[in-house]
C-alpha cells in the first residue's frame, strides 16, 4: 500500500496505480523488464533522475517483482535517508538492522548469506543523505559491492557526477513519461472521476507536447491534476504551478468536505510566510526528513523570524493536519515531496528575506540539481540576476574560469570557424614552395589566440604555433618525392581540423580532378594525414588538461558556496 499526493488521507494499492517506467542506458531506451533481468543477474545498478520522476515507485516495483519470484535472491529495500539518524554511519550494520531488526540475524550469518549472493540490496535515495555523509556512504556502497560480488545492488538518487566513477555499476536514467503513459497514470490515479475526465479531455497530445516539462514528470502530472480541478487551467511557469498546488492543499479539506471546515491557526498569508522560513531553514540544514526534536527546532526558528502569533504545537498541527505539507513517516517527519521544500525555500529568499536574500541564493547555487535557483529566478529575476549572476560572472571572468558571454562567443566562433589548410601547387617549369595557412579568411596568429584563450593554460602558450610549424616541416619533407617526380599538374588538397570542448577531429578532402589518384600522391596524403592526426592528438591532450583545470576550479567554487550555506545557517542560529 502507498499514499499518493492526490489521495493523502487513505492508502492505495500499489499495483492498482503503478505505471511502468522507461529507462535509458548508454544512449538506448531500456524496458523495466530488461533492467530487472540485469539486477537478477548479480547486477550493480545506479538509477538516477530528478525529483518526482518515479525512482521510488520503481524501486518498490523491483522489490515486489523479486519478492514474488525470488529465484534464490531475497530483495532488501532500504531508504537511505534513515542513515542521517544513526550515530555512526555503518551501511552493512544499518542494512542488517533494518531488514532483520535487532537480534534477527548475526553479523556472521548475514555476511555468509551475502557471500552466497542471497540478497539484492535496493538502496533508495542517495541524494537524501546529508552531504557530509555521502562520501563515506559512497565508499561503503563500493566496499559492499567489492566484498559481496554475487549480490545485486541497486542505488537510486538525483544526478550526481560521482556515479560515473563507480566502474562496476551500470548507470540508468528514468525517461520522462510519454503521452500514453501520462494518460495511463492519470486514469489510474485515485481521484475525482469527473475532474480526471475533464483533465484528460484538455490534455490532448498537442497540449502535452506544449506542457511536456510538467506533464512528463509523474509527480508534477498528479499535482497538476489537483490544481486543474481547482483552477481549470494549467500554468506555464513552475513557480505559479507550485503556488497553485499550495492553494489546492490549503483549501483541500474545505473543497472535499462540504459539512466540515478543519480549523487552521493561521490565515493563508501568515501560514505561507512561516512555512517559507521553515522550509528555508530545513533546506539549509539539508533536512528533507526530520526527527521530532529537529522539526520542533525549525518550527521555533520559523515562528521567531516570521513574528507569527502561534505556538509550536499549533504550527505543527497546521503542517501535519490542516494543510498536510508535512507527513509523519514512522518516528520521523518528511515533506510530502522535496520539491515543496525547494519551492518554499526559494519563496522565502525572494519574497520574505531582505538583507540575507543574496546569501540564500548563493547557497542554492551550491546544489545545481535542485530547483531552488531556477524557482528563485522565476519569482524575482532582477534580484537573482543583479544580486547573484552579474557579480559572479564578473568574478569568474576575472579568475579566468569563464569569459564574458560576448567574448566567449567570439572566441569559440573564431576557433570553430578556423580551418587548417595545406595548399600545394605545381606549375609547368617551376615548383612553388609549400604553404600552410588557417582557412581562407584567417591567419595562424588569430587561430592561436582563439585556441589559447578558450582552452590552454599559461604554460602552453604558443603550442599551437609550434605544432603547426612542425606539421608544416613534416609536410614539406614528405612532399620531396613529389617534387622529384614528373607530375606537373596542379595539385590542391585540404586538411581540416575541427575542435570541440575535448576532442580534435581530422578530415582530409583529397584532390578531385584525378580519375585515379597516382600512387605517389596517395602515399603522400596518407602519410600526411597520419602525421596530422598525431598533431591533433597533442592538441586533444591540451584540451583535456584545460577541462580538468576548469572542473577543479568549478568544484572549488561549489565548496565555497557550500561554506556560505553553513555560515548562513549559523547566522539564523540553526
Amino acid at each position: 500500500m502507498v499514499k499518493l499526493l492526490c489521495a493523502p488521507d487513505s492508502p492505495t494499492d500499489f499495483k492498482s496505480v503503478y505505471v511502468e517506467t522507461s529507462l535509458r542506458h548508454e544512449g538506448s531506451a531500456i524496458t523495466e523488464k530488461s533492467l530487472l533481468q540485469r539486477i537478477r543477474n548479480k547486477g550493480k545498478v545506479v538509477i538516477k533522475s530528478h525529483g518526482g520522476s518515479g525512482k521510488t515507485f520503481l524501486t518498490r516495483n523491483i522489490w515486489l517483482s523479486m519478492f514474488s519470484k525470488p529465484n534464490g535472491m531475497f530483495p532488501i529495500l532500504i531508504e537511505l535517508r534513515g542513515v542521517n539518524f544513526t550515530t555512526k554511519l555503518d551501511l552493512e550494520t544499518y542494512i542488517r538492522a533494518s531488514a532483520f531488526k535487532a537480534g534477527g540475524i548475526t553479523p556472521e550469518a548475514f555476511r555468509f548469506f551475502c557471500s552466497e549472493g542471497n540478497f539484492a540490496f535496493i538502496l533508495d535515495g542517495f541524494d537524501e543523505v546529508e552531504r557530509e555523509h555521502r562520501e563515506l556512504l559512497e565508499a561503503q556502497i563500493l566496499e559492499l559491492s567489492h566484498n559481496f560480488p554475487k549480490c545485486s545492488i541497486v542505488v537510486t538518487g538525483r544526478p550526481d557526477d560521482r556515479f560515473s566513477a563507480w566502474t562496476t555499476f551500470s548507470v540508468y536514467s528514468c525517461l520522462p513519461l510519454e503521452y500514453e503513459r501520462f494518460r495511463e497514470l492519470i486514469g489510474k490515479a485515485p481521484f475525482d472521476d469527473g475532474a480526471k475526465k475533464r483533465f484528460l479531455k484538455v490534455t490532448t497530445e498537442q497540449f502535452f507536447i506544449g506542457h511536456e516539462e510538467f506533464l512528463s514528470n509523474p509527480l508534477l502530472a498528479l499535482m497538476m491534476l489537483i490544481t486543474y480541478r481547482d483552477n481549470a487551467e494549467i500554468p506555464r511557469k513552475l513557480n505559479v504551478f507550485y503556488e497553485n498546488c499550495f492553494m489546492a492543499l490549503y483549501t483541500r479539506h474545505d473543497a472535499l468536505k462540504e459539512q466540515y471546515r478543519r480549523p487552521k491557526h493561521l490565515d493563508q498569508e501568515d501560514f505561507r510566510r512561516v512555512f517559507s522560513y521553515f522550509s528555508l531553514f530545513s533546506y539549509l540544514k539539508q533536512k528533507p526528513q526530520m526527527s521530532e526534536s529537529e522539526i520542533r527546532q525549525f518550527a521555533v526558528k520559523a515562528i521567531e523570524f516570521s513574528h507569527a502569533n502561534i505556538s509550536v504545537d499549533a504550527l505543527l498541527d497546521d503542517l501535519l493536519e490542516a494543510v498536510s505539507l508535512i507527513q509523519k513517516d514512522g518516528v520521523n517527519y518528511t515533506f510530502i515531496h522535496r520539491s515543496f521544500q525547494e519551492y518554499f525555500a526559494a519563496y522565502c529568499a525572494t519574497k520574505v528575506l531582505t538583507d540575507k536574500a543574496t546569501d540564500a541564493i548563493d547557497a542554492f547555487a551550491s546544489r545545481p540539481m535542485d530547483k531552488t535557483l531556477a524557482l528563485s529566478y522565476e519569482m524575482h529575476p532582477d534580484l537573482v540576476a543583479n544580486g547573484y549572476f552579474v557579480p559572479r560572472i564578473s568574478d569568474l571572468n576575472e579568475r579566468g574560469i569563464i569569459p564574458t558571454p560576448t567574448k566567449k562567443q567570439q572566441r569559440y566562433s573564431a576557433l570553430h570557424s578556423s580551418e587548417f589548410a595545406i595548399d600545394h601547387y605545381f606549375e609547368k617549369g617551376s615548383i612553388d614552395g609549400f604553404t600552410t595557412s588557417w582557412g581562407p579568411n584567417s591567419d595562424l596568429a588569430q587561430v592561436q589566440r582563439a585556441f589559447d584563450s578558450v582552452f590552454l593554460t599559461g604554460e602552453d602558450e604558443g603550442k599551437v604555433a609550434d605544432l603547426t610549424y612542425e606539421l608544416h616541416q613534416i609536410a614539406s619533407k614528405l612532399s620531396e618525392d613529389i617534387h622529384k617526380s614528373t607530375i606537373k599538374s596542379d595539385l590542391k588538397f585540404n586538411i581540416s581540423i575541427n575542435f570541440s570542448e575535448s576532442e580534435v577531429r581530422v578530415q582530409m578532402v583529397e584532390p578531385s580532378h584525378y580519375k585515379r589518384t597516382p600512387p605517389l600522391i596517395s602515399k603522400f596524403l596518407l602519410d600526411l594525414k597520419q602525421s596530422t592526426e598525431e598533431f591533433a592528438s597533442e592538441l586533444e591532450q591540451l584540451l583535456r588538461k584545460k577541462n580538468e583545470t576548469l572542473l577543479l576550479k568549478a568544484d572549488a567554487l561549489r565548496k565555497t558556496a557550500e561554506t556560505k550555506s553553513v555560515r548562513l545557517a549559523d547566522e539564523f542560529g540553526l
